[in-house]
């Protein structure tokens, strides 16, 4: 197994909703390889490039959509 699927395997033992981010999309060869982030299977998967602030806004968006609705007191 590669460093990313044991890290994909411990991940998914704890049951918990995993955002995957793929640094260094600025760069084609990264680009070419973003479905190897897929193929771990997990259900989000963004691209960033966090020098140049790519993806940030999917990241943040994504984030939002993910978290339990405040319980009103």
């Amino acid at each position: 197994l590669s460093e990313d699927q044991e890290i994909a395997q411990v991940l998914r033992k704890h049951g918990k909703k995993v955002i995957v981010l793929a640094n260094k999309m600025d760069v084609k060869m990264a680009q070419e390889q973003m479905h190897e982030f897929e193929r771990l299977g997990f259900a989000y998967t963004i691209g960033i490039s966090a020098q140049h602030g790519l993806g940030i806004a999917d990241v943040l968006e994504t984030t939002l959509a993910l978290l339990p609705e405040k319980k009103e007191a």
